[in-house]
């Protein structure tokens, strides 16, 4: 990725594909450090676009931040798109209430060998049972759920 515009015009190639409150916070997040995408609906259809977004984005600008908090249909097969394509520079993961189970909790666990910069996800109100929780509480990331 060259630039910023390459951005802007990955966007407008996709404008279709995504909502429109989607493409307007890729949009609004593109000189910025972080890419928060909060109760938009996404849903792990959305996901391919978005996290190809990422990966351009952080090709320009190390992204330390990035949150799907409150989109409840990510569930366990979008965490896990949102895992295995995660840039290595993100410190901070906002999963909050995205329908994630034991399964996905699994995998980010199984995930966190790739990603030894990342020291916080937040991910309460998922659906996790009580062993996973403390499972998930004896990690060395600092795991909020």
């Amino acid at each position: 990725m060259k630039s910023t515009q390459d951005l802007t015009r990955f966007l407008e190639l996709n404008q279709n594909s995504l909502s429109t409150n989607i493409i307007v916070r890729l949009k609004e997040s593109i000189n910025s450090g972080s890419l928060h995408l909060r109760s938009l609906n996404i849903n792990s259809d959305d996901l391919d676009l978005i996290m190809e977004f990422l990966k351009m984005k952080s090709s320009l600008l190390a992204v330390a931040s990035f949150s799907l908090s409150y989109n409840t249909e990510l569930g366990d097969f979008g965490i896990e798109k949102v895992m295995r394509n995660l840039p290595k520079t993100i410190r901070e993961l906002g999963i909050v209430n995205c329908g994630i189970t034991d399964i996905g909790a699994q995998i980010i666990l199984d995930e966190l060998i790739n990603h030894p910069d990342l020291s916080l996800i937040c991910m309460e109100q998922n659906e996790l049972t009580d062993s996973m929780r403390i499972t998930v509480n004896n990690r060395h990331v600092t795991i909020i759920v």
